[in-house]
């Protein structure tokens, strides 16, 4: 029964941020949110300090968020709440059991061990980014007016990255279509990319643009700060990975700046990472 419940936590959180996108009440999310906090109570992915510690994070979101709030409480809630972000990103506050699917297993023989969690606290920072931060695209023309604009950097920021990554050898050819595949794709796209290009693009470099608008080239400079962030936030897999990240970064920064939706940074950053997975080494060569 545990694996039930822990299938729906994650299928209702899931959910809860599909729902951003699909439903014309913007506070569907909050059901499906809940749901998830419930079933994860039972399944013992979280306790009570954790439900604790997301509402108070998603009322600080919520605050940084509200232009009627005066300057200075947003100031403070947009401090209190990167604290937390930072706590959550990094699995360092107390009270998430986040789900493990896969411990140290080796796609090939000379790639590196990789472990597949499910994480419940780094998700929630994207969902509450979007749910109170941003209009999102909507179905129809707005869409295509996005990908037409964003494809052309896509493609070329694909080549350039891989041909980096085939230059440093942290990567070889292998295609490859493991049975986590689906599982992987879904946790990727909805757990991971929507999570940190909220954070990299839809809250630092948003807001960096608004700071640095006054001066000439302001918005390259915050694209700039915000990727090295991005590539400093990955110093766990090593020098060559945080610079591949910060090239990343950088495309997917500039493709957000151009078509100034999410959206585009959210496709780019999944497909780049599926097309990692598929066909290369994953989630690295071994050096």
């Amino acid at each position: 029964m545990t694996d039930i419940y822990s299938i729906l936590t994650y299928l209702l959180l899931g959910l809860s941020i599909f729902s951003l996108w699909v439903t014309s009440s913007r506070y569907v999310w909050v059901g499906f949110l809940s749901g998830a906090a419930i079933f994860g109570l039972v399944a013992g992915h979280l306790n009570w300090i954790a439900l604790i510690e997301t509402t108070v994070f998603g009322l600080l979101i919520y605050i940084s968020y509200k232009k009627t709030i005066p300057k200075v409480i947003r100031i403070t809630t947009v401090i209190l709440s990167s604290m937390m972000a930072l706590g959550f990103y990094y699995h360092y506050l107390p009270g998430f059991n986040n789900w493990n699917l896969l411990s140290q297993f080796r796609f090939s023989t000379d790639s590196v061990p990789y472990s597949l969690y499910l994480n419940f606290d780094k998700t929630l920072i994207g969902l509450f980014i979007l749910a109170f931060g941003f209009a999102l695209t909507d179905f129809g023309k707005q869409w295509r007016q996005t990908l037409s604009t964003a494809f052309p950097i896509i493609g070329m920021g694909l080549i350039t990255i891989l041909l980096f990554a085939f230059i440093t050898n942290y990567i070889r050819f292998d295609p490859k279509l493991p049975e986590i595949t689906l599982i992987w794709a879904l946790k990727n796209l909805f757990f991971v990319c929507v999570a940190e290009e909220s954070i990299f693009r839809g809250a630092i470099q948003k807001n960096l643009t608004e700071k640095f608008e006054l001066y000439k080239n302001g918005k390259y400079g915050a694209l700039i700060v915000a990727s090295l962030l991005f590539g400093l936030s990955h110093f766990w897999g090593g020098a060559t990975y945080v610079l591949l990240a910060s090239v990343a970064g950088l495309f997917y920064g500039y493709v957000y700046m151009i078509t100034n939706r999410i959206e585009s940074s959210i496709l780019f950053h999944f497909t780049l990472n599926f097309i990692h997975f598929t066909l290369f080494s994953y989630p690295a060569l071994q050096q």
